[in-house]
């Protein structure tokens, strides 16, 4: 892979503020340290790679937009009218998003790449620290969380921001794995570049972090998860198995398939359900979904609702019976003729980054591709009668599979760009009810204005 350079941006974690301990006319000087102090420590990495965790708390991020954006942009959801919409928002709403005036676009360039600087540093830093506290262990842990990391952001920007790009082809965002100045100017990395460094983050952390408790944090099952994830999206069906069986065979034996008894409890706060095996947690001092709840959550007067389009879709229901994922009664909230997710209900929610039902219906459509549809059945049934949806007797098809991913992850991130991969023709409704095709620019995050006036190596999405 060619080296891809970028940054614009100072990475304020290196930088740490103490106090003396001395006294000095009862004043405590405030003395600025350097990265080559604040990062020459075991305690000092594992700050800086805190820090890069809080970042993906951000209402940008995953603790929002990474999920209700794409919905936006999709058309999934509707204005409830409890709630002022901004004018970002609306942009997204109608397929009018600029790099010029558009917040959320800026802010989800500027927080993802902030997060990347302070990850870089670490893995930089990290081969020079020989203190006490850093046993061999503990130097496999910090490389594997700061790599699983790497990826997930990487991955998410890639899906946000790609695009065909007339005489250049498909490009990604600019693809890094060093420290870099406030002069570097890089180009792009074609979608191609992004994936394969984004894969080879996610086994290097697989392998890094086999055997060691990160106490709740990225594992080597969540990085396989992710994995399969990465691997459904660019459509390397043997790797989507490979992956997926690492993850699935670490729950043989278990109830369910190792799945939560209700898709409920996956969105919860406190320790999170076995099931979810990456999250995002949260609590009372560091609330990191409180802008997702807002979007969804009826006592959090949602801003949206789910418009009848989706709710077909999604295959709800009233009945008292029969598929659990898409009963008013159960994952939806009737409220004045107004339908509402029940999945964000509870306050201070962690954020349920990647479940083992979807490591199931990643492997089912895989299955499908590599023929074995009777495996994808078995898939898919493991999934459905968690939720007392009946099973499927006849072999997987890829529809089944495209209607299980729908129901199951409706209102998690996945349903915007599996249309996309799918290439589905005008599944993206704007405000007016107008149509879109799957790769119409307009379905694109554009690169921020304020990104291209200073690098002038950046193409823009057009």
């Amino acid at each position: 892979m060619k080296t891809i350079k970028y940054i614009t941006f100072a990475l304020a974690a290196s930088t740490l503020l103490i106090s003396s301990c001395e006294k000095v006319m009862d004043v405590k000087p405030v003395v600025e340290l350097a990265d080559e102090i604040a990062l020459n420590s075991t305690a000092g990495l594992d700050a800086a790679l805190m820090g890069a965790y809080n970042k993906l708390q951000n209402g940008d991020l995953y603790g929002g937009r990474f999920w209700v954006s794409p919905d936006m942009i999709a058309g999934s959801v509707k204005i409830s009218g409890l709630q002022n919409t901004v004018f970002e928002e609306l942009q997204l709403l109608n397929k009018t998003m600029s790099g010029q005036s558009n917040r959320i676009v800026q802010a989800t360039w500027q927080v993802s790449y902030e997060a990347i600087a302070i990850i870089n540093k670490v893995l930089s830093y990290l081969p020079d620290v020989h203190d006490v506290e850093m046993t061999p262990q503990t130097r496999k842990r910090i490389e594997g969380e700061a790599k699983f990391l790497r990826g997930l952001i990487f991955f998410e920007m890639t899906r946000l921001f790609s695009y065909d790009v007339s005489g250049e082809g498909p490009l990604s965002v600019p693809v890094f794995t060093e420290a870099l100045s406030p002069f570097d100017t890089p180009t792009r990395a074609t979608v191609d570049e992004a994936y394969d460094q984004i894969v080879m983050d996610l086994e290097d952390a697989a392998t890094l972090l086999v055997g060691i408790n990160t106490n709740g944090r990225a594992t080597d099952v969540g990085a396989m998860a992710l994995l399969s994830r990465v691997n459904f999206y660019r459509e390397d069906w043997s790797g989507v198995i490979t992956a997926a069986n690492y993850v699935i065979n670490t729950f043989s034996g278990k109830p369910r398939g190792g799945l939560a008894a209700d898709m409920l409890d996956c969105f919860q706060a406190g320790t999170p359900d076995p099931e979810v095996l990456f999250a995002i947690l949260s609590s009372a001092v560091d609330d990191a979904s409180g802008t997702l709840r807002s979007y969804y959550r009826i006592a959090s007067n949602a801003k949206f609702t789910i418009p009848i389009p989706y709710l077909i879709k999604i295959g709800a229901h009233v009945g008292s019976y029969d598929d659990a994922r898409a009963r008013v009664d159960h994952a939806f909230i009737n409220l004045d003729g107004k339908v509402y997710s029940s999945k964000f209900d509870v306050e201070y929610l962690n954020v349920p980054v990647i479940r083992l039902a979807e490591v199931y219906l990643n492997r089912a459509e895989a299955r499908v591709h590599q023929g074995d549809p009777s495996g994808a059945t078995e898939d898919l049934n493991v999934v459905r009668e968690r939720s007392q949806a009946g099973s499927y007797t006849a072999p997987a098809t890829l529809a089944d599979c495209e209607t299980e991913r729908n129901v199951e992850l409706y209102l998690e991130g996945d349903y915007f760009h599996n249309m996309k991969r799918l290439q589905k023709p005008n599944f993206a409704t704007d405000i007016a009810g107008n149509k879109y095709n799957w790769d119409d620019v307009k379905l694109v995050f554009p690169i921020p204005k304020s990104q291209l006036d200073v690098n002038p190596n950046l193409l823009q999405n057009r």
